[in-house]
């Protein structure tokens, strides 16, 4: 039977759940600490590491608290797609092909946003599956869609799939306040 001690079910269905609990949180999470000091700080560090310190904010204490989020929350996701294989092997998770999809999404979506990488994911995940389906006699063919997407999203959306939506909305936003006040 269900044993929720070792996180061991009988349905999958149930890792569907836990994973979008965890997506919510994480998500939330984020939002939360977005606009708070440390937040601003994060923002901060990452886009001018010299501007940052000039302003009095310690670096290397912003860094090493960034890391231990995010390797605090890849720990616990990480555990729960343990239980969920209940095997893993080195190429499993580490293999090139995950890297290649767990850096690729937030780009296409938009990195550095909160929503970019649940958007990047929403955009491959059934484009990978698709493709998969459909060059299955090709071994390897899907990986050149993700070698063209990367490009494309580099040359033509370097702010993702997000920073596009702003920027449509801005354009039009700004326009319709322009028309508004003549």
């Amino acid at each position: 039977g269900n044993n929720v001690i070792y996180m061991q079910f009988i349905s999958k269905t149930i890792f569907y759940y836990i994973a979008l609990w965890l997506t919510a949180a994480s998500l939330y999470i984020v939002f939360r600490i977005e606009n708070t000091r440390m937040g601003y700080y994060f923002m901060a560090v990452r886009e001018d590491h010299e501007a940052a310190e000039a302003l009095g904010v310690d670096c290397y204490r912003v860094q090493l608290m960034a890391m231990a989020f995010s390797a605090g929350m890849t720990a616990i996701c990480g555990t729960v797609y343990a239980q969920y294989l209940l095997y893993i092997d080195p190429d499993s998770v580490f293999g090139i092909l995950n890297s290649i999809e767990i850096m690729l999404r937030p780009i296409i979506g938009g990195a550095g946003t909160i929503f970019g990488p649940l958007l990047g994911s929403a955009i491959l995940t059934p484009l990978s599956e698709f493709s998969r389906l459909a060059f299955q006699s090709y071994s390897g063919v899907y990986l050149m869609w993700y070698g063209l997407i990367l490009i494309a999203a580099i040359i033509f959306m370097p702010n993702g799939f997000v920073g596009l939506i702003k920027s449509i909305f801005n354009k039009y936003y700004r326009k319709e306040r322009i028309v508004n006040e003549r």
